[in-house]
């Protein structure tokens, strides 16, 4: 029992250290451009390249791989 609330906690705390950005789903907008952007990919961990439409989104859109890695993965 101490065991699984251990293990609760700390999840708990490192899902809590996660900026709420890299959290939110990718959303490539809704106008018709094709721009090169990067993404945090909650399930794999990693940040991603997709492509975004110029307008609309959300926060989960970075212009690049450095910005996302510093942002979502450290």
């Amino acid at each position: 029992m101490k065991l699984f609330c251990f293990l609760v906690l700390f999840a708990a705390v490192v899902y809590a250290a996660i900026n709420p950005i890299c959290l939110e789903p990718t959303d490539p907008g809704r106008c018709m451009f094709r721009i090169p952007r990067y993404t945090y990919n909650s399930t794999t961990g990693r940040c991603e390249r997709f492509t975004w439409r110029g307008c609309g989104g959300n926060s989960n859109n970075f212009v690049t791989m450095a910005n996302c890695s510093e942002t979502c993965e450290s």
